[in-house]
């Protein structure tokens, strides 16, 4: 898809990976079982399991940044987490309480980076991004605006994180 598209225009792509989600846990292919068993996972349980389907995500994610990569355009990725680990998969939300569907801190804050060379400069921050701030901030990015959107442009947060009490 990202191969077949026009390289002249900007290229938008939403990839929702499933991966690793509780309802694949036992279907990971052999080569990412064996990259877990690399990382010091040896098999035959739930932890060994997620980390093998870790290492399939970071196999899909790798081939579309390399996509991305070859069309020698600017690029903005931005990866996110939902909502937490699953409850009974051997993942873990630490040094957070709770899973998904809880309210406790493991069920909601997810990792989530930006890799935008050129766009945003590296460098890290604890500022609170919510979902419903990726429209208006990837708008921002390439310099449009959109009146009655829910969230907002937190680009300056990247540089002079806000507090969480900015939110509430």
């Amino acid at each position: 898809l990202v191969g077949a598209a026009d390289r002249e225009r900007p290229l938008f792509l939403y990839y929702a990976a499933q991966t690793p989600h509780a309802h694949f846990v036992d279907g990971a292919p052999q080569r990412h079982v064996a990259a877990a068993r690399r990382m010091g996972f040896d098999g035959g349980d739930a932890r060994s399991d997620v980390a093998a389907l870790v290492a399939a995500l970071d196999e899909q994610v790798g081939a579309v940044a390399g996509a991305f990569g070859a069309r020698k355009r600017p690029l903005v990725f931005w990866f996110l987490g939902d909502n937490g680990p699953e409850a009974g998969t051997g993942a873990s939300a630490f040094p957070f309480r709770g899973m998904k569907r809880t309210v406790f801190e493991g069920g909601i804050w997810t990792p989530s980076f930006i890799y935008a060379p050129g766009i945003v400069a590296p460098g890290e921050t604890n500022a609170v991004t919510r979902i419903v701030d990726v429209g208006p901030t990837l708008l921002g990015l390439v310099g449009a605006t959109v009146r009655g959107l829910d969230g907002r442009d937190v680009r300056s947060d990247w540089e002079q994180p806000s507090s969480t009490e900015d939110l509430v």
